[in-house]
């Protein structure tokens, strides 16, 4: 008698798989989104501070902040940069002054998130011609820290 033996997977094996990989993702999935939001938030940060570097160099040329060097208001679509992050089709951050545009000797710049982005801890980040920092949800050292 020559019993051939039949290899191949069990129903209990394919099982146990699914569920280890379901566990891994479960673990992996909320650190991804996590990591995307700081790196949006890190382009934001970044496009921030180059709008507040084109404001000081446009202060250096006019005296004021809220004039531009031929004599017309600054306006938000002066900003070299209104949406974050710049290369991407998709926008997480609206840039724009806050109150509408600046003071002649202060401005105060924003952050807002946008779609996905409106879930970061963060909520909207904000930079002052002092270079004061600010969120409007979440600890200074968590969302300008890193």
């Amino acid at each position: 008698m020559n019993r051939s033996r039949q290899r191949g997977v069990t129903i209990l094996e394919l099982m146990i798989v699914v569920a280890l990989v379901a566990i891994m993702a479960s673990i992996a999935y909320p650190s991804y989104t996590g990591h995307t939001m700081r790196a949006k938030r890190a382009d934001a940060k970044a496009a921030l501070l180059e709008n507040a570097q084109y404001l000081e160099r446009n202060y250096s040329e006019t005296n004021r902040y809220n004039l531009k060097p031929n004599g017309d208001a600054l306006a938000n679509s002066d900003l070299p940069y209104q949406t974050a992050p710049r290369d991407s089709s998709t926008t997480a951050y609206a840039l724009s002054f806050q109150g509408g545009g600046p003071a002649a000797n202060s401005f105060t710049l924003q952050a807002v998130p946008q779609g996905n982005q409106t879930g970061d801890g963060c909520g909207t980040l904000t930079l002052t011609q002092a270079g004061a920092r600010g969120a409007s949800a979440g600890s200074l050292s968590k969302c300008w820290g890193r």
